[in-house]
């Protein structure tokens, strides 16, 4: 339980002076910067000073991180299985001489595909050229190969947490699955690293076994130059026969499309027409269908117009309200109305003059009803004459359309078959020519693979590596360090110093009390004037002194966050050196001030007031 006093205001009494009120003590003056300073400070520019004392502070739990992970990666670099990696050099060139260049038969190789060596890095990796290594070195059938990647002793106990289970299988089946996988160890095994601004490709492959890899990436580059070869005469024997079905093929319909044409010629008496001439008939219907577009939107708008004009009454109507003869007429009755209106409140209704201007008015109203009824007219007129030309235009447009389709008819057959003979002229001769290349370069162009360094035998493991592992390890323990010093610093919301209190508190500093040795009484401490401990509080009692313009408070209120922290201490140090001032009032009578020291003891605010005030009534 935590002891402390109440706070209160004023100092203590002094003959001849009034009490004072309740003043702060940490309120402005010489104690320590104000709010508006404190507040200017936090806002300064990042205090690099702050950031090291953290990590001075927690250099030991920042150690300790670093220590640990680097044994981390000692241990897991020291328990892994080394592996040796094997490389080869090859170059691949761009064909030299292309004999296959067709079109939709064989992919074309030129200078202007970007995308040629991904596409050869791509047959790399492919998993028919590791199959075709598989076979060749006979890993698949190699019991030291399989033991090279033999499961741990835990594999089954992995197995059984997660529920896996074996599937049952033939033999067949199993010698598949066994060779599948072989396949894709080898596939992982293997990279290919491309040389930048060169045509040079370095080819990998890392095993357990030193053996193993350099004989694996050399089969990989042999495997790679006899598929190369395998795929080109492939190609040329499969593009040779295949175009000379094609020539057989071209031929017949040559002479079938001609023969057609021909004969359609003669039955149509279609001497010539040119690849881009139009009868006159065309122009003309695409003439009449865009007056017909026209027409069309122009009896759309007065077929709207005249819908409106039926549906308004009155003068609710934009031809009606903008014409100007009912614009006149309609002032006019409108001058004649409030004539009208203001003989009515002399004459009667029935009075001759009254009789009269009622006459005129139905007049004008006449000519109103007559000049919009010639406004609507004129709409159906304009919309009846609007429906007549579309109605004329779509006769012509049916008209002109039979003549099209019978001129037209004609030339579209005889255009069809026209290009159907060029179409297979092009073909056959195109094909007879690469038919022919074909024949002289023997169907087989040369190889652009060749291999520019044999793989060697690694001598050491290429993994792990030590020194890499245990850089990573340490610098990885040292950044969670710093990140975990940082962390508590954040959470730590403890004072440590004079400043933090200034800082976070936002109030000055009256002065620091050190720790006593272990065993030292404070007492003892207190009555030696020459301690360090005795000074303190003096400075703390001289500090209070300044506090305010009235001298030490009334009621001081010592408190802290946790308990034993010396609150009762400093509350009995306090009263006991400022018990020991002497103070002579103006009319030179001595005075000694009456201290009181109340412990909480658990008890509330209103309690340690009340005991307080009867403490200084005694």
């Amino acid at each position: 339980m935590s002891n402390h006093m109440e706070s209160g205001g004023g100092r203590f009494p002094v003959p001849g002076e009034a009490d004072g009120g309740l003043v702060p003590a940490a309120a402005g003056g010489a104690l320590g910067p104000s709010i508006e300073y404190i507040d200017a400070q936090r806002e300064d520019a990042v205090n690099f000073a702050e950031y090291w004392r953290i990590l001075i502070k927690r250099k030991w739990l920042i150690l300790s991180l670093v220590v640990a992970a680097g044994a981390i990666a000692l241990a897991v670099t020291l328990l892994s299985t080394p592996s040796f990696r094997a490389t080869a050099s090859i170059q691949i060139e761009r064909d030299g001489i292309n004999v296959m260049n067709v079109e939709g038969i064989v992919p074309t190789e030129s200078d202007a595909d970007r995308d040629f060596y991904q596409t050869q890095y791509e047959l790399l990796k492919s998993r028919s050229l590791a199959q075709r290594v598989v076979d060749e070195l006979g890993l698949a059938e190699d019991p030291e190969f399989d033991a090279l990647y033999a499961p741990p002793p835990w594999a089954p106990l992995i197995a059984a947490v997660r529920g896996t289970e074996e599937v049952p299988m033939t033999p067949e089946e199993a010698e598949a699955a066994h060779e599948r996988q072989v396949v894709d160890r080898v596939m992982q095994a293997f990279a290919v690293e491309p040389i930048r601004n060169s045509r040079l490709v370095r080819l990998g492959v890392e095993t357990p076994d030193p053996g193993f890899s350099q004989r694996i990436v050399n089969a990989f580059a042999t495997a790679f130059i006899a598929s190369n070869l395998d795929r080109r005469f492939d190609a040329s024997a499969y593009a040779k026969e295949f175009l000379e079905q094609r020539l057989q093929e071209l031929r017949g319909r040559l002479e079938e499309s001609e023969r057609e044409l021909v004969e359609y010629a003669q039955r149509e008496q279609i001497v010539s027409i040119g690849e881009t001439g139009r009868p006159l008939s065309s122009n003309s219907l695409d003439e009449i269908n865009t007056a017909l577009a026209r027409a069309q939107d122009d009896r759309i708008r007065a077929e709207a117009r005249w819908r409106q004009a039926q549906s308004a009454h009155g003068l609710g109507l934009a031809e009606i309200l903008g014409s100007p003869a009912v614009q006149t007429l309609q002032e006019a009755r409108a001058k004649l109305q409030a004539e009208y209106q203001d003989k009515l409140s002399i004459y009667k209704p029935g009075f001759p003059v009254m009789q009269q201007m009622q006459a005129q008015l139905d007049e004008l109203q006449r000519q109103i009803n007559n000049e919009v009824a010639n406004i609507k007219a004129s709409i159906a007129a304009q919309y009846e004459g609007a429906k007549a030309q579309e109605q004329m235009l779509r006769a012509q447009v049916a008209s002109l359309t039979t003549d099209v389709l019978d001129t037209q008819s004609r030339s579209i057959g005889y255009n069809t078959l026209q290009r159907e003979v060029d179409t297979n002229r092009q073909l056959f001769e195109g094909l007879l020519q690469r038919y022919k290349e074909i024949g002289v370069a023997g169907g087989v162009g040369t190889n652009n693979i060749s291999i520019v360094d044999h793989a060697e035998r690694p001598l050491e493991p290429f993994k792990p590596q030590l020194a890499v592992n245990l850089a990573i390890g340490l610098v990885f323990g040292a950044m969670l360090g710093v990140l975990a010093a940082f962390v508590l610093e954040h959470f730590d919301n403890t004072i440590k110093s004079p400043d933090e209190v200034e800082r976070n508190l936002l109030l000055a500093v009256l002065g620091v009390i050190p720790k006593l040795t272990k065993g030292a009484e404070p007492t003892t401490a207190l009555v030696d004037r020459r301690s360090a401990f005795s000074e303190a509080y003096r400075s703390v009692r001289t500090a209070l002194q300044f506090s305010t313009d009235r001298g030490v408070p009334r009621c001081l209120l010592v408190t802290s966050p946790s308990p034993s922290e010396g609150k009762s201490t400093t509350a009995y140090s306090l009263a006991w050196d400022i018990s020991r001032e002497v103070r002579i009032n103006s009319s030179g009578n001595v005075s000694l001030p009456l201290i009181g020291v109340v412990a909480a003891g658990g008890r509330t605010i209103q309690e340690l007031e009340a005991e307080i005030a009867a403490t200084l009534q005694e």
